[in-house]
C-alpha cells in the first residue's frame, strides 16, 4: 500500500498529541514503513509545526512558477503561436502563455522534439537574440 505524505502527517500528529518524542515517532514510522517514511528531519519540521498550533496537514501553498506550466494544453498553445508567428519573440510569447520565460526553451524543445527535429545550439541563440 503506497501511502501519502497527508498520511505520515496523522501519524506524527497522533504521536505528538499522545506526547510520544520526535524521535521515538520517526524510529516507529521507520520501523514500520521502511523506505516509505519521512526522513528524521521531516518529523522534527512537522513537530515544530505542531507545537506552533498549525492546524492543516496539507501542503502549504508555494510561491514562484507553478510546476503544471507544461501541460498539454499550453504545449498545443504554444505550438500554435509558433505556427502563426514564427518569429514571436520572447516577451510576446511568456505574456501571451503567462508562463515564465525560463519555460519558453523548453516549449520549443518539446515540439521540435515532436516533429521530428533535433534541438541544437542555433534554437537557443536565436530565442535569447529576440
Amino acid at each position: 500500500m503506497e501511502l501519502e505524505r497527508r498520511d505520515f502527517r496523522a501519524m506524527m500528529f497522533y504521536d505528538f498529541m499522545r506526547k510520544i518524542s520526535m524521535e521515538q515517532s520517526h524510529d516507529n514510522l521507520a520501523e514500520a514503513f521502511q523506505d516509505q517514511a519521512p526522513s528524521k528531519r521531516t518529523v522534527e519540521r512537522w513537530y515544530l509545526d505542531f507545537r506552533r498550533e498549525r492546524t492543516s496537514l496539507q501542503d502549504e501553498a508555494r510561491s514562484g512558477r507553478p510546476s503544471t506550466a507544461a501541460t498539454p494544453e499550453t504545449i498545443a498553445a504554444a505550438e500554435t503561436l509558433i505556427r502563426e508567428d514564427s518569429r514571436i519573440n520572447y516577451e510576446q510569447f511568456a505574456e501571451t502563455l503567462k508562463i515564465g520565460k525560463s519555460a519558453i526553451i523548453l516549449f520549443y524543445m518539446i515540439i521540435l522534439v515532436s516533429e521530428g527535429l533535433r534541438p541544437d545550439g542555433s534554437l537557443i541563440i536565436s530565442l535569447k537574440c529576440n
